[in-house]
């Protein structure tokens, strides 16, 4: 009986301790991106996880799935919304799926400093931009970095917008960067970028278009041989996290989460900035021939025609307004 009754108290001491445990054990999240482990953007979320364990004084961990683990990107947003997953980067062309005008951000020739760029979107015109994704169970923390995109072609360096005609490129799904490359009488092919170097290698489309860490990051350099610095469109990278675990949060935790999500922005940029001074060197070492155009005007003038559709699309209102904020970006 002594023995049954030391039994009955430890089973009742461990069933006060059980809860203890429990709550003390750390929320695991989940994040997915698409990018390569040897990306910038990888780096960031790792970052953005340290930060968080930093700020919620190990509470929170966040777990990263690069490389397109967890889906593709658009995969990404439905998980997001369902929360099956916590936090998840993807370009803005993804999320104009929930809201349109975030195709705005992906005109051509739009920004013309990575400065300008972050000043409209950390700013009153970005936060009106996201508003509409937030009522499709995501919420979008911090507009990360993608870099200015680039073309590269297994046919002849682009100097001019004629250089594009006839030639097949991969884009993204994205209406607006099919409307760009149409507009330069180039044939854009949509290919997923999971799907791109085999696409590249077996000469399914002639180019693609990319910033210079996905173009490094992907051995591009191994089935492109010209790179042309375009830079026809600068590329946002929201971070969004899913509403439905967010609203589950401590008001405090949202608020490290949110500090560590901004912090993190800043240093994927920083390290965006740096890879675009270091990484020409190291694809042309790679056997890439670069050039830059030697005059962008023209480029600028065939995309006004790109900009008229978006005219007849959204509205003159909208479109001057992130015109005029791009203009007035220091």
């Amino acid at each position: 009986m002594k023995h049954i009754a030391r039994a009955l108290v430890a089973a009742v001491a461990l069933s006060w301790v059980m809860p203890a445990i429990a709550e003390a054990s750390p929320i695991k999240l989940k994040f997915a991106h698409g990018a390569a482990p040897t990306n910038p953007r990888h780096a960031a979320a790792e970052h953005f996880a340290d930060l968080v364990a930093k700020y919620t004084d190990g509470k929170a961990e966040v777990a990263i799935f690069p490389s397109g683990q967890l889906g593709n990107e658009r995969q990404y947003l439905e998980a997001l919304s369902s929360g099956a997953i916590e936090f998840a980067v993807a370009g803005t062309p993804i999320f104009a799926a929930y809201a349109p005008e975030l195709e705005l951000v992906d005109m051509p020739y739009l920004f013309s400093s990575y400065e300008k760029a972050w000043e409209v979107l950390d700013g009153p015109i970005g936060s009106k931009l996201i508003e509409p994704v937030e009522s499709q169970g995501i919420k979008i923390l911090a507009f990360w970095e993608n870099g200015f995109r680039h073309v590269t072609n297994n046919v002849r360096p682009i100097n001019t917008p004629e250089d594009l005609a006839g030639i097949k490129i991969r884009t993204s799904k994205s209406k607006v960067r099919m409307a760009t490359f149409s507009a330069f009488d180039a044939s854009p092919v949509p290919i997923a970028f999971r799907e791109l170097y085999l696409a590249l290698s077996q000469g399914v489309v002639d180019g693609q278009e990319n910033p210079l860490t996905n173009i490094h990051s992907a051995k591009f350099w191994e089935v492109q041989k010209f790179l042309s610095l375009t830079g026809h469109v600068y590329g946002a990278l929201p971070l969004a996290v899913s509403s439905k675990v967010w609203e589950e949060l401590s008001p405090d935790m949202r608020a490290q989460i949110q500090r560590a999500a901004s912090e993190a922005a800043a240093h994927h940029r920083a390290l965006v900035q740096e890879a675009d001074k270091t990484l020409i060197g190291v694809l042309e070492e790679n056997g890439m021939q670069i050039n830059t155009p030697a005059d962008i005007a023209p480029f600028q003038k065939v995309a006004t025609a790109v900009w008229k559709g978006y005219r007849e699309r959204f509205g003159d209102v909208k479109v001057d307004e992130i015109l005029k904020a791009a203009g007035a970006a220091q």
